[in-house]
């Protein structure tokens, strides 16, 4: 059984109904279908019709074992009307998603969701009166909030490796705890009382997002800062939150090109650097330990170091909508691939997860189902895919500046561009003039991009556009270094007075 699901506590042969009707219900009878012998009977929905959706009223003529309810924000409130309608409490099971599904006591949930709202307002307190007294000089912590990036992942590491240095991540994706603490990670969920010590007790808090809620402002008050972010901009940001809110110690950048375009206008800092991105120096590691692959999917990189096939990988951008408009056919993809004796990864932002239609594949192990034979295969959203992509011959991406990383490789890059005038209008426009600084073929259509791609592996014509860019974006004495020359300048921090 997968961990997805081997949680939920359900038995071979039950039947069950799923409430409400949403995209992460659909996910959990994916999953439940793909790893479980139960019978799904369908969705039940007050407040939606269709094919296989119940309202809850018509359940009390109907026969099953279970009613799964998953629903964050109205979980409880589903639990109480399905009693108020006759459905009895051991037929009544909560779910909740964290990564994994697992079954959760009615009393559980309301205790987390009013213990996410108490404990901000005691942090807030103890961080006033007993921050001054607590904090240590070598305490780290790492703040990342949804999933583990990989450049938190990656300093992290060079970080814990150093003398005298505490260092903590904290998360809340349960998931990755669950999959980091095994190898030796010091990781810990946001939502506990030993997250609000790990943050009393650090002198230097580093993040990669911008901490828009209240709690974690909290979290990062008193003590010194650094913001790594995620990546050289190429679409514009600033306009989902405040990003002016925090005022850091310290902010990385890449070169002074890049700080001018991008992040002198959207961020307080003190002081910046320009050491590029800790992810970046795993692309020139020549061994890796359990540590460093550690969140790699192991199975899908060593069929990929095996395999005597050019390795290709697909990373399209976030789009606030979902795919339906992407031209893929995965059967042709994977012809194309078998024909041409390419092994093609396709991996999702992930932002998009839920809305993906290549998600849907994903979330269900279609990696390693016989349909494709294996030459296309999706690796998981959150997973650290830099060790397959030093391994690659090619990326295929659109308007993701996951191609400024790749940039360091010096290989051919192709943007799908399908839908960049839709795009531009739904998202903005970019920072930088896109077909100036996008160097490689742009097809539009299914067509041009399989073209594109043998165009690309067979005569390469963009390599002088590369490295021009390249000098442009990055410091050259830095690249493969990053996370020494931060850990260099996080030394001075936790050396000085907050």
């Amino acid at each position: 059984m997968s961990l997805e699901i081997e949680q939920l506590g359900l038995v071979s042969g039950q039947s069950v109904y799923i409430t409400p009707f949403t995209p992460m219900s659909e996910k959990l009878k994916r999953s439940l279908v793909q790893h479980l012998d139960v019978n799904i009977l369908g969705f039940v929905d007050k407040t939606k019709q269709g094919k296989d959706i119940l309202h809850p009223d018509e359940l009390i003529n109907k026969e099953f074992d279970k009613v799964l309810i998953i629903s964050p924000n109205y979980g409880l409130e589903i639990y109480k009307g399905l009693g108020g309608v006759g459905v009895a409490k051991s037929k009544r099971q909560l779910v909740i998603y964290n990564g994994v599904f697992s079954k959760i006591s009615a009393f559980k949930l309301w205790w987390d969701k009013t213990k996410n709202n108490v404990l901000p307002q005691i942090h807030l307190v103890l961080q006033r009166y007993l921050k001054k007294y607590l904090q240590h000089d070598n305490s780290v912590l790492f703040l990342s909030q949804d999933f583990i990036d990989l450049n938190i992942k990656q300093l992290y590491l060079y970080f814990s490796a150093q003398p005298k240095i505490r260092a903590t991540i904290a998360t809340d994706n349960k998931a990755q705890i669950v999959l980091l603490k095994p190898l030796g990670f010091n990781v810990i969920d946001i939502h506990s009382w030993q997250f609000i010590f790990c943050s009393l007790r650090a002198k230097l808090t580093i993040l990669d997002h911008t901490p828009i809620t209240k709690d974690l402002r909290c979290a990062i008050s008193g003590s010194k800062t650094i913001q790594l972010w995620h990546g050289i901009p190429l679409k514009k940001i600033g306009h989902m939150a405040d990003y002016k809110v925090v005022e850091y110690d310290l902010m990385i950048s890449t070169s002074d090109f890049v700080t001018e375009y991008a992040f002198s206008e959207i961020f307080n800092y003190k002081k910046i650097i320009n050491s590029g991105y800790p992810r970046n120096d795993v692309l020139f590691q020549k061994n890796s330990d359990k540590k460093n692959l550690g969140m790699v999917e192991k199975r899908i990189f060593e069929w990929a170091k095996t395999s005597s096939n050019k390795l290709v990988i697909y990373m399209p951008t976030w789009r606030g909508d979902s795919f339906e408009n992407n031209p893929i056919n995965l059967d042709e993809l994977n012809s194309f691939a078998q024909q041409n004796n390419l092994n093609i990864v396709l991996k999702m932002h992930p932002f998009i997860r839920p809305e993906s239609f290549f998600d849907s594949m994903e979330n269900d192990d279609y990696q390693f189902t016989s349909n494709y034979q294996h030459n296309i295969v999706f690796y998981p959203s959150t997973n650290d895919i830099y060790p397959l992509l030093a391994m690659s011959s090619l990326l295929i991406t659109d308007y993701s500046s996951i191609y400024f990383d790749y940039l360091l490789l010096d290989k051919p890059i192709v943007f799908f561009v399908y839908d960049k005038l839709e795009y531009v209008k739904r998202h903005g426009d970019f920072m930088l003039d896109f077909d100036e600084n996008t160097p490689g073929m742009k097809p539009t259509d299914i067509q041009s991009l399989y073209a594109s791609i043998i165009d690309s592996l067979n005569q390469d014509q963009y390599g002088e556009q590369r490295q021009n860019l390249l000098g442009k974006l990055y410091e050259p004495k830095n690249i493969g270094n990053s996370s020494a020359v931060i850990f260099e300048e996080a030394s001075k921090l936790l050396a000085e007075q907050c």
